[in-house]
């Protein structure tokens, strides 16, 4: 007899329902499948990342250019490894910005998979639920680039989209794959 797949949520059982579960444990099969598919559209030099499946619940940047190749790359590792998360009976928070990133597309493809399945499900009322806090939020903002980098700078947050896999904490390290030693 086969052993059911964890349900994502897991951590979450007594304050999801199953059905919000479903929804987030499918948005992260899509979005696995999404970003594999993605990665094999990517060329370091060639690849037109607005089209790419995965990048539908990207921060609105200014520039497409911010998202490198190496980016990108990251980026799919955290969505891989907070899909992993999600099954864990344990939560772990996000550890830097691009696992909040990845959380976050998740959550987003899931509010669609309910809304799909005749459900609401609003991300951000999961905020309190998943996060530590809700400030990576704040790349989603639309103000203009010149106050987004003035607020960034007085606050000490990292910006530019290749700093947002710096661990929050050297306590809780991310994963080796997104070091660069």
């Amino acid at each position: 007899m086969a052993v059911p797949e964890p349900l994502a949520g897991a951590a979450f059982a007594g304050q999801l329902e199953t059905w919000q579960r479903e929804a987030i444990h499918s948005a992260t099969i899509v979005l696995t499948d999404e970003t594999l598919q993605s990665i094999r559209m990517l060329e370091p030099e060639l690849a037109n990342y607005e089209d790419l499946p995965f990048t539908a619940f990207l921060p609105p940047w200014r520039s497409w250019r911010a998202y490198s190749y190496r980016f990108l790359l990251d980026l799919a590792l955290c969505v891989f490894e907070m899909g992993r998360r999600l099954t864990q009976p344990r939560w772990d928070y996000p550890r830097c910005t691009g696992e909040e990133i990845a959380l976050w597309i998740i959550l987003c493809q899931a509010e669609v998979n309910a809304e799909l399945a005749g459900h609401e499900l609003d991300p951000e009322d999961l905020i309190d639920l998943m996060f530590e806090d809700g400030d990576f939020l704040a790349y989603y903002s639309e103000i203009p680039e010149d106050e987004m980098r003035e607020l960034a700078a007085k606050h000490d947050v990292p910006l530019e989209p290749e700093n947002w896999f710096e661990p929050f904490r050297k306590d809780r390290p991310i994963h080796p794959f997104l070091t660069d030693a």
